[in-house]
């Protein structure tokens, strides 16, 4: 049982070192940025690079406010969305970021409006990003 506990922390610790960062490589602009779909696949293809597996069942994700700006700016770009899409890249100055694209109903992406975000060290998948006092997934 305590090997099974030790593999655990071990994974997790190192899951959580994946995916939260202890800062930007550089100073991060302020809010979202409308970036071009191209530099975006090149920002997502830098990220998938480098990702490894995350091999757990996600509870719920956890975003900030620079990536709910972002939703909001796609919903005023397109009234017709009805849905978001949001991939991981990491940016030229090698920042890790948030790349947010408006979906249909059909969970298709339309547009080319793309924006980009970098990624707090509060964002991303629970677990581990949990909060343990939360009324839906705390203890």
């Amino acid at each position: 049982m305590s090997a099974a506990f030790v593999a655990g922390s071990v994974f997790g610790i190192t899951l959580l070192g994946l995916v939260s960062f202890s800062g930007p490589a550089n100073p991060p602009a302020a809010g979202p940025t409308k970036i071009d779909a191209k530099v975006a696949k090149a920002y997502y293809l830098a990220y998938i690079k480098n990702a490894q597996r995350y091999d757990s069942v996600i509870g719920g994700f956890a975003i900030d406010k620079d990536e709910f700006t972002a939703m909001n700016k796609l919903l005023t770009d397109v009234p017709t969305l009805a849905g978001f899409r949001i991939y991981m890249g990491i940016d030229g100055s090698g920042n890790n970021v948030a790349l947010m694209i408006a979906s249909d109903t059909d969970g298709k992406e339309v547009g080319t409006n793309v924006y980009s975000a970098v990624r707090s060290i509060h964002v991303g998948p629970c677990p581990p990003l949990c909060d343990s006092q939360s009324p839906i997934s705390g203890n």
